[in-house]
């Protein structure tokens, strides 16, 4: 009698057990938690790592070409590649590489939706490098715009207005237009 017993009360410790541990699994919800995400999921209470960003789209290698409206004698590039690489200040943050004149420069931008918004100053030590005229100004370029993705995705393209700053000169405005193809 007291073996049968000790075994009930095994029986009834281990349905205790599992009844407790089991307790608050139905309400788990699984999806993505970050709230700067594209599918973030309010309900959700562990992440699944499905997390998709705005900035995801572009994130690649490009080729394509950066035309300029009023320096385009001195600035134009008929080929151009780019890249489109993930900052690291927030989920949506990236960085367009491109180089111009054989300056590479790196712009801070933000993916929204279909469009990357840049607004950035790149400094440029000596203005020599774009006009033997600035040679040893320091240069100050000024970028903001933005590019979106076309209707295939792979094809970026928009306009970033850009202004040459100097103490030695006057402003010098311009608009370049940036086009180009995933790689």
């Amino acid at each position: 009698m007291k073996s049968i017993l000790n075994l009930r009360y095994l029986l009834a410790l281990v349905v205790a057990m599992t009844l407790i541990s089991s307790c608050g699994k139905d309400d788990e919800v699984t999806g993505c938690t970050d709230s700067e995400s594209e599918n973030y999921n309010p309900d959700a209470t562990k992440s699944d790592n499905s997390c998709v960003y705005a900035r995801d789209q572009f994130i690649g290698n490009y080729m394509g070409s950066m035309t300029f409206k009023n320096l385009g004698d001195l600035l134009d590039q008929d080929t151009l590649a780019f890249s489109i690489t993930p900052g690291i200040a927030n989920a949506n943050e990236v960085l367009v590489g491109v180089t111009i004149q054989s300056i590479p420069v790196f712009l801070n931008g933000v993916a929204n939706g279909d469009s990357i918004l840049v607004d950035d100053v790149y400094n440029l030590p000596d203005g020599g490098v774009i006009n033997s005229f600035l040679t040893g100004m320091p240069l100050d370029v000024y970028f903001s715009g933005g590019v979106g993705t076309m209707d295939d995705g792979a094809t970026v393209e928009g306009k970033l207005d850009i202004v040459f700053k100097s103490d030695g000169i006057d402003d010098i405005p311009d608009e370049a237009t940036l086009k180009g193809t995933r790689l």
